[in-house]
């Protein structure tokens, strides 16, 4: 049996409060690591309304802001949304 992506979301979230999904996207070429991005945020909203449910986003970026955190960021604008930049404290842990 073949799942689709929103299935799976729907299923992990039926058995946990919470779900990561890890891309690992700097190597990508901007527009494609945006993309990527787009597919899971709308996967997400899928899921969740399969449920019933609402969903809400963490965008965890690498330490040192670069690549293309901005555009991705991008992805998950709209009015209801507060996006904060936390940089890592050097010496306060991982």
């Amino acid at each position: 049996m073949f799942y689709s992506t929103v299935d799976l979301l729907a299923e992990a979230v039926q058995e946990a409060d919470w779900v990561c999904v890890q891309t690992n996207s700097w190597p990508l070429p901007e527009e494609e690591a945006v993309a990527l991005v787009g597919r899971i945020k709308a996967d997400g909203e899928a899921a969740a309304e399969s449920l019933g449910d609402k969903v809400r986003f963490v965008l965890r970026g690498g330490s040192k802001l670069r690549w293309h955190i901005f555009a991705e960021s991008q992805v998950f604008l709209d009015n209801d949304v507060c996006i904060q930049f936390v940089p890592r404290v050097l010496g306060g842990g991982a």
